[in-house]
């Protein structure tokens, strides 16, 4: 590599295992990005790894792709970032380069994640027993001032779009995954004393989950979350502070009242007269009835102890 230029890293490992360094968040979150700025260019990257962990961790198969273009080398182009392995695939790509032209650089990447497995994937990261299978996409982008490997939570903004399918909820004290917690019903199931509760004490079972969620200044903007089980649907929208861990949503329980095959062959097993009329009319009044157990609650405060109002209608 020539002083005063960027030069060029290539590398082949069949496994990689890093740790954070003593103090590395502490010192993060005291970088300004003026400081991140000044860091020395970054290289032309071309690695791959069999085998990465991090912090403990089991990551699965990365590969990174990047070069420092701009005869300022102002602009690192980031032209592939895959993560791979067998609960999910992970694409990225993005830059980091000035703003409007200027001394400030901002990192940004779009990212696409194919999820084979929502729980195994949470728990690569650290949030175990929190979510059971799970399968579908997120898609969003991500962005923050300064470089790659300097971020700051209270500058990040993002926008994502989540649709999974068939998985459940768990019913777990797992402190790790507070705010998956609020999204989850637990704290409904935990704090309600009306019969509703029941619908999530053993976890929330869904056949489709639908969410946007935008973060700027530290703050998670969740619009319309939507869970739809057999049990019930949901829909969550709100805020979650995610610097101070403070929430204020809003949540929309609709029950989904039984008008099952086997709800109808008990009826007609006692009397086959009374049975198959109760069926029929459980089937014809069915939406209304769920109309009328809807319940709207508010749930506001720290994710460690939220606290649950139901809205009157």
């Amino acid at each position: 590599m020539v002083p005063g230029t960027p030069g060029s890293w290539q590398g082949r490992f069949a496994r990689l295992s890093l740790e954070p360094a003593p103090g590395a968040d502490k010192a993060r979150q005291g970088t300004t990005t003026s400081e991140a700025d000044t860091t020395a260019t970054l290289p032309d990257l071309d690695l791959q790894i069999d085998r990465f962990a991090f912090h403990g961790r089991d990551l699965g198969q990365v590969r990174v792709a990047a070069d420092n273009v701009g005869t300022d080398g102002h602009r690192w182009h980031v032209r592939e970032l895959s993560i791979v392995n067998r609960d999910a695939a992970l694409s990225a790509h993005g830059s980091w380069e000035p703003v409007n032209g200027g001394t400030r650089r901002r990192t940004t990447l779009d990212v696409s994640v194919e999820v084979h497995d929502a729980g195994g994937l949470l728990g690569r990261l650290g949030f175990n027993d929190v979510v059971a299978g799970g399968k579908g996409h997120v898609k969003g982008s991500v962005g923050w001032a300064g470089a790659p490997f300097s971020y700051d939570v209270a500058q990040l903004d993002a926008h994502a779009g989540v649709a999974l399918d068939e998985g459940r909820f768990l019913q777990t004290d797992n402190t790790a995954g507070r705010l998956l917690g609020l999204l989850s019903l637990q704290t409904l199931a935990r704090a309600a004393t009306f019969s509703e509760g029941n619908l999530f004490a053993a976890g929330f079972a869904w056949d489709t989950l639908r969410s946007e969620v935008s973060v700027g200044g530290g703050v998670a903007r969740i619009d319309s979350f939507q869970l739809h089980g057999a049990s019930a649907t949901a829909v969550l929208s709100g805020t979650a502070d995610l610097v101070r861990e403070r929430a204020d949503l809003r949540a929309v329980i609709v029950p989904h009242v039984d008008a099952s095959g086997a709800a109808l062959l008990a009826g007609l097993a006692v009397n086959p007269v009374l049975g198959a009329g109760a069926f029929l009319a459980q089937w014809l009044l069915q939406k209304p009835i769920s109309e009328a157990l809807t319940m709207q609650y508010a749930v506001t405060g720290p994710w460690s102890g939220p606290q649950v109002t139901r809205i009157d209608r």
